[in-house]
C-alpha cells in the first residue's frame, strides 16, 4: 500500500508521497472539519426559523396598521402563519439539540466529549423555565396539538402620544392540561398564559449560548485540522505549476497494486463556509431582554 497526494483530475499531474500516518491524520482533519459544518449548518437552520418568526411578528403588525382584518378566514390565515413559524423552529430546535452532542464528540474525536455536551443542554434546560416549555411544548407539537391557542394584535399610546401596533401569541394551560402526555412538572411551572414569543427568545437565547461553548470546546480541534489541509495544498502548490483552481481536485489517495482503495478530497472550500456562519451567527445576547421595532428612530 502507497499513499500520496495528487489531483483527481485526467490531465498529467504530480504525484507526491506521504506516509501512512499523515494519511490517517489527513482523513481525521477532513472528518472534523465535516462535523464543525455540519454543526454551524444545524444552528443555521435553528437561527432561519427564529427570524422567519420574528420577522412574521412585524410583518403582521404592519398589516394591522395598514389594513382591517374582520372575518373568519382572515383570522385563521394569521394563525397558520404563526402556527407554521411556531412548528418550524420548534422542529429546528430538536433538530439541532438532538445531533447537538454527537458533532461536538466527532469534532472532538473523544467518546467522552458526547456526556460534556449533553450536559450543558442540561444545565440549559434546569435554569429557564422557557426552555423547559418549549422543550415540552414541542413533544406537545409533534404528539397532540398546535401551539398557538390566544393571539391579540392591538396598539396603544406610546409616552410620546404615537399608535404602536403590536402582536402577542401565547399557549393557554387549560389546553396543554388536555394533553395528558404533557410533562406535569412544566405544566405546573405554566401561568394561564404562556407568552410563545418571549419564550422563544430565552429558548433561542440558552441554546446560543450553548452553542458557543461547543465553538470554544471545538476550536482548537479544527484549527488543526484546517491548518493540516492548508498545509499540504501548500506544499503541493509549491511543489508543482498548477494554480489555484486546480487543487479543487487536491486528495490523498490510498493506492494498492495501481488502484486507487481511498481518497481523502483536500479542501477548504466548505471550510469557508464554515468560518462564515460563524461570522454571520455570533453569540445571541440578551435578546429575551430587546425587540425590533418599526418606529422611526426620530420618534
Amino acid at each position: 500500500m502507497k499513499y500520496q497526494l495528487t489531483l483527481a483530475i485526467l490531465d498529467p499531474h504530480q504525484e507526491l508521497e506521504i506516509d501512512k500516518e499523515r494519511f490517517d491524520f489527513l482523513k481525521r482533519a477532513r472528518h472534523t472539519l465535516i462535523e464543525a459544518l455540519a454543526l454551524e449548518e444545524k444552528y443555521e437552520i435553528l437561527i432561519s426559523n427564529y427570524l422567519e418568526l420574528e420577522q412574521q411578528i412585524v410583518r403582521q403588525a404592519v398589516v394591522a396598521q395598514v389594513r382591517t382584518q374582520s372575518d373568519y378566514s382572515e383570522f385563521f390565515e394569521f394563525r397558520m402563519i404563526f402556527n407554521v413559524a411556531l412548528v418550524n423552529l420548534l422542529t429546528a430546535a430538536r433538530l439541532y439539540v438532538d445531533q447537538f452532542p454527537r458533532h461536538v464528540r466527532d469534532c472532538l474525536a473523544d467518546e467522552s466529549q458526547l456526556a460534556l455536551a449533553k450536559s450543558w443542554l442540561n444545565q440549559a434546560y434546569d435554569s429557564a423555565f422557557e426552555y423547559r416549555f418549549m422543550e415540552a411544548l414541542r413533544n406537545h407539537v409533534q404528539h397532540n396539538g398546535v401551539p398557538l391557542h390566544w393571539w391579540s394584535v392591538g396598539s396603544k399610546r406610546t409616552d410620546k402620544g404615537l399608535r404602536e401596533f403590536s402582536v402577542s401569541l401565547c399557549a393557554e394551560k387549560k389546553h396543554l392540561a388536555e394533553d395528558t402526555e404533557f410533562k406535569k412538572t412544566v405544566l405546573a411551572e405554566c401561568d394561564e398564559k404562556v407568552d410563545l414569543l418571549f419564550a422563544a427568545r430565552v429558548y433561542m437565547q440558552s441554546l446560543s449560548e450553548v452553542h458557543s461553548k461547543a465553538r470554544d470546546a471545538i476550536s482548537n480541534s479544527v484549527a488543526i485540522a484546517r491548518l493540516a489541509v492548508q498545509e499540504e495544498q501548500d506544499r503541493y502548490q509549491s511543489s508543482s505549476s498548477g494554480t489555484e483552481d486546480r487543487l479543487l481536485g487536491l486528495e490523498a489517495q490510498a493506492v494498492e497494486n495501481d488502484r486507487i482503495i481511498e481518497r481523502v478530497p483536500l479542501l477548504l472550500q466548505w471550510d469557508d463556509v464554515r468560518k462564515k456562519l460563524q461570522m454571520k451567527n455570533p453569540l445571541l445576547r440578551n435578546i429575551s431582554n430587546s425587540f425590533a421595532s418599526g418606529r422611526s428612530r426620530s420618534n
